[in-house]
Order: C-alpha cells, then structure tokens, then sequence
C-alpha cells in the first residue's frame, strides 16, 4: 500500500491503508505553512505523502512531510510538528520511512535501522529492540485489529516480522521469503490473520521482475508469481487487502487485476486461492500461474 515515492531512496508507503488523499495532503501542507513555531529548512520542497489515523479515533492523524511528521487530535483544526530527527531518520538524504498507527496509540515507522516507535503528538520515540540494526523495508497494521502488526526486514534472506501488540514487542514469523527475493511493501489480510502478500523484485534468468509472494500460513511457507508489467523502475507495490476477502486485492491503479490459479511445484500442497490483484498495465486482465517456491 505505498506509492511509487516522488524522491525516496528507499521506497515510500502505500495510500490504500494510509488513506492519503490529494486534498488532505492540501490541507496539511496549508496546515504546516500555518505552524506557530520556526522551523528550519531542509532543502526539500514542502509536501504530504501520506496520511494514517488512529484505529480508535479517526480525529487523530499523523502526516509523514517532506521535513518530518505533523500530527492532529482534533481532526486537522490544529496540527504539531515532529521533526525527521526525533523519529530517527534525516528527510535531506531523500528517506521516506513508511509510517503506521497501530493500537494505544503508537506510531511507527520503518527505518534504515530499525522500528521507531512513538506517540502522536510526541517528540520521545524509543526503538523496537528486537529489529535494532536491521533495515525494514515496510509495515502494515491489519485492519480492525491495530495490535496486529507486520513487518518485512532486509537481510541475507528477507523475512517477516510480526508484533501482537501494537508494535512494542516483534518475533521473526515463519521462514525467510525465497533466496534472491528483495521485499517492497507488506500486508496482511483483515479477514484472515495468516494470510500474508508481500511484494517485491526477483531476478530470474538475468532478469528482474515483479513478484508477488503470498503465504497461507503466517509466513510458514510462500508462494510466488510474477506481475505483468513491472519493472526496476515500475516496481509492484499491494494497494490493500478486501477486508472480507483474503484472495482479493485491491489493484493500485485503475484497470486490470491478476488471477491467480495456484499450482504447486513443491512436494506440499499449495494454498488455495481465487482472484489476487496486483499492478497490472492499464486496462485488462493478465493470467498469470504462479509457482510455490519451497522456504
């Protein structure tokens, strides 16, 4: 659920769980332009590139901006700024950290070392002791149980993380994602707890290709297929998970979707699926067959 990022290094978050609309980025960004208190510049153009709400309470709401974090308790009539440093990274060197909000009101963000984990409205942000050091490409806090957290982290081999309780403790879950596999972004089916897509990049003959992989069982085991139409430059990124479907997801872009019909290559049975959407090219459907590739 990212957007492909306007200037990131890393790659940015995805508006489907964010909700980040075009005319609330406005009006943050007018927001900010009204902030009582000086703040300096960091040589970046001022912009909102995404935008999450409390579970609890949709009137709080934090802004990721291209100087830092701005959160509101009042539904946007008044906003506080958090700048890039007390959440732990450096907005000049064109980081984008994925942000979520999760249950008890906690904050998170995916950083090049780790999870920051803080408060709306609050400059105190501590570190996820479990992910310290480790790069985290991208969170996702499940919807309708904001205690439900995952995470996917870089390493030799990347892998799933999760929390149950809002971020402020992590285990690895399951198996690493299948050798040579570099993450994008994460999520986690609101109708089912262990169904689980994540997408990324994967070099097969040479190439590199868009892949969609996705798990039944919590990461135990993954299966993966290509999606049409990506790129290193057109990387595929998950919009969102229909809250009453685990096999559908909600395409980024308009048009197309992918179905997918699962074929087991592995000595195991597949997991069963129906339609699963992906960023297709404009327009149309693609037929892709998926492999289930042994973790």
């Amino acid at each position: 659920m990212r957007p492909p990022p306007p200037r990131a290094v890393r790659p940015g978050s995805r508006p489907a769980r964010a909700v980040a609309l075009a005319a609330a980025a406005r009006a943050v960004a007018l927001a900010a332009m009204a902030l009582p208190s000086p703040a300096a510049a960091n040589g970046v153009f001022p912009s909102a590139d995404q935008i999450v709400f409390d579970p609890a309470d949709p009137a709080r709401a934090v802004a990721r901006m291209t100087y830092g974090l701005l959160t509101t308790r009042d539904g946007g009539a008044s906003w506080r700024w958090i700048c890039e440093g007390a959440v732990g990274y450096d907005d000049t060197a064109g980081q984008s950290p994925p942000i979520a909000a999760a249950a008890s009101g906690r904050v998170l963000a995916a950083l090049a070392d780790g999870i920051a984990v803080g408060a709306e409205g609050g400059c105190a942000w501590a570190r996820a002791a479990e992910l310290a050091g480790r790069e985290v490409i991208d969170l996702s806090v499940r919807q309708g149980a904001p205690s439900h957290v995952v995470a996917v982290a870089a390493g030799t081999r990347h892998r799933l993380w999760a929390s149950r309780d809002g971020g402020a403790s992590w285990t690895g879950a399951g198996a690493p994602l299948p050798a040579g596999f570099v993450a994008r972004t994460v999520d986690v089916a609101p109708s089912d707890p262990r169904r689980v897509y994540v997408s990324g990049l994967a070099s097969e003959g040479g190439a590199i290709k868009g892949v969609l992989a996705r798990s039944a069982d919590g990461g135990e085991t993954w299966q993966t297929a290509e999606v049409p139409g990506s790129t290193t430059s057109r990387e595929p990124y998950i919009a969102g998970v229909d809250p009453l479907d685990a096999d559908v997801l909600a395409p980024p872009r308009e048009g197309g979707h992918v179905d997918l019909e699962p074929k087991s290559t592995a000595s195991r049975a597949a997991p069963t699926g129906r339609d699963v959407a992906a960023p297709p090219p404009r327009g149309g459907r693609v037929d892709p067959e998926p492999q289930s590739t042994p973790s």
